[in-house]
């Protein structure tokens, strides 16, 4: 292994100040885009701030670049293999410093052309460029671009924005004065060590041993490395092929959770052919061993890539392979498994992989369904369901597979009266998947299998006992013969919900029953359950409550079964 450098250094150091000759970063493009979210930015910014003095340091951990022949001229280009959030966090809070100088009601120009030779390439004339000190993958490239050019409104990228903004709020809290001293703190006091290799392997060769050394790392970042590894290694694997498919791997998984698809995938993969669980913490010991016996790593990529494009279509909801109408109804049920159970995957790439007829497809998820639903609202133990989906992933194509899916899962489904008692007693939240069970139970039943709801994901829950009571709407439990903690009970009970379009919702609000039911009318609502409870309950109390929760369970039961 040829490590050319394993120094401390500040990160003032790393984004120097540069006219004509010096060194750019870039973040290859088969890594993962930037990911941090609220709590490594608050863990950063109360790092910097707790810095008081000169002395005080802050040691940031290792950062990894590969190097190749140095350029006595000229920009010399640098790859970021390890350290892509930290640095790039801290050009975001640099560029939030620059942009608060700008504002300043005094003059902070020095200080604003400052960090502008930190953050941009300057010529040998003295001139600002059009490339920047720090370079992105091609999934975010642009949208830094835009941030650090002032281009917000540019900007695609929620958590490369938020970041820059998050800063930008901490420092309006701040005098300018103390920013110039947290402004040297952060490049002066906070210190990395700076590894830098000659070649990809050498850099492949060190993940591998800090992760022997027990170094934290994502599993998904130690199989990439892995496959870098051995392909560098093994000359029968063409390095370049592994890396090309591995970049449109993480570009197909782009806003999905990627430990989530390798879990999932190797679960149902054919080739890894794994038949237990796999968790997070087993996933890159499961894809190691699985590589031991795979004699072709590029066709194992290869399915990789390829189930990854299907993933994000199942996903997203994106099927678009069968005709408009069976391609809208496939789309809306892989909406719906999204919401109710995200394990659903792991046998819906099997699924799609391997039956061709669009009606088989639906059959199959309207069973995953009921079984799905019937252990959660009953609360059954989630813990087998990725054996019982990665079973199913792999297993029964050869003949009815609905019928064959119907009879595994057969013995698992809670029975109609244990879901329906859980059903109508259960507390429900103000979320999509007690949104889907309304919105099935309107299409399913008050429709007559007939009915769609236009829009069943931005269609309003309405709790007719209200969900909050304060002062203005105290006379509820009053009206209602409650106090607040039988409140807290009945107003999350599926009888007190129902569905309302945005603007009845609104206007219903939390006015007394006699107001609301005004807004439930058919000329108001095109809700059907929602229309039929004025004219069944002239009055809103416990019992009324406790009835409507056991009418829907009995509903829930026809429903929801096989």
């Amino acid at each position: 292994m040829h490590i050319r450098d394993a120094t401390d250094y500040s990160i003032g150091e790393l984004f120097k100040e540069n006219t004509g000759s010096s060194e750019r970063f870039q973040v290859p493009p088969y890594q993962r885009r930037y990911s941090w979210e609220k709590d490594q930015w608050n863990d950063l910014w109360e790092d910097l701030t707790a810095l008081e003095t000169p002395q005080d340091k802050h040691f940031l951990g290792t950062i990894v670049f590969i190097s190749g022949a140095h350029k006595a001229q000229g920009n010399n280009l640098i790859d970021v293999v390890d350290g892509q959030q930290r640095i790039t966090t801290i050009s975001l809070l640099l560029a939030a410093m620059r942009d608060h100088y700008k504002e300043a009601d005094e003059d902070y120009t020095g200080y604003v052309e400052g960090l502008d030779k930190r953050l941009w390439m300057y010529g040998y004339d003295g001139n600002k460029t059009d490339k920047l000190k720090l370079e992105l993958g091609n999934l975010d490239k642009k949208d830094y671009f835009n941030i650090i050019a002032g281009k917000e409104n540019e900007v695609e990228n929620d958590k490369l924005l938020d970041a820059y903004k998050f800063y930008r709020k901490k420092l309006r809290n701040q005098d300018t004065d103390d920013i110039v001293t947290l402004q040297h703190h952060l490049l002066e006091n906070f210190r990395y060590v700076s590894v830098t290799v000659e070649e990809d392997g050498d850099a492949y060769r060190l993940f591998e041993v800090l992760n022997n050394r027990g170094l934290e790392l994502s599993p998904v970042d130690l199989i990439k490395n892995h496959l870098f590894y051995i392909s560098f290694e093994q000359d029968a694997i063409d390095q370049k092929r592994i890396k090309t498919l591995w970049t449109q791997t993480i570009h197909n998984l782009d806003g999905i959770n990627e430990v989530r698809f390798f879990r999932q995938y190797m679960m149902s993969s054919q080739i890894a052919d794994i038949g237990e669980k796999v968790t997070k913490n087993k996933l890159f010991d499961h894809f190691t061993d699985s590589l031991d016996d795979i004699e072709d790593v590029e066709a194992f990529l290869e399915d990789i890539r390829d189930k990854s494009k299907l993933y994000r279509k199942l996903y997203f909801a994106e099927i678009d392979q069968f005709d408009k109408n069976q391609n809208e109804i496939i789309n809306r049920k892989l909406k719906d498994a999204k919401v109710v159970s995200k394990t659903i995957f792991t046998a819906l790439m099997g699924i799609f992989d391997e039956l061709e007829r669009p009606q088989t497809i639906s059959k199959a998820i309207d069973i995953l369904l009921v079984m799905l639903i019937r252990r959660s609202i009953t609360g059954q133990s989630t813990a087998s369901l990725d054996i019982w989906m990665g079973h199913l992933s792999k297993n029964g194509f050869d003949e009815d597979y609905p019928s064959y899916v119907e009879e595994y899962i057969k013995d698992e489904i809670p029975d109609d009266s244990t879901f329906k008692e859980h059903f109508a007693e259960g507390k429900y939240r103000n979320n999509d998947l007690t949104r889907y069970l309304l919105v099935t139970i309107e299409e399913e039943h008050y429709g007559q299998q007939g009915k769609r709801v236009a829009t069943p994901y931005e269609v309003h829950i309405e709790h007719i006992l209200p969900e909050t009571i304060s002062k203005k709407t105290s006379n509820w439990l009053e009206y209602a013969d409650i106090d607040e903690e039988e409140h807290k009970t009945y107003r999350k009970k599926i009888g007190n919900l129902t569905l309302l379009e945005r603007s009845p919702n609104i206007k219903a609000s939390n006015n007394p029953y006699e107001e609301k039911r005004r807004h439930y009318a058919p000329e108001k609502t095109e809700m059907e359950m929602t229309q039929r409870i004025p004219t069944q309950y002239s009055q809103w109390k416990t019992d009324q409550i406790e009835k409507r929760s056991k009418q829907l369970a009995e509903i829930a039961v026809e429903v929801w079964s096989l």
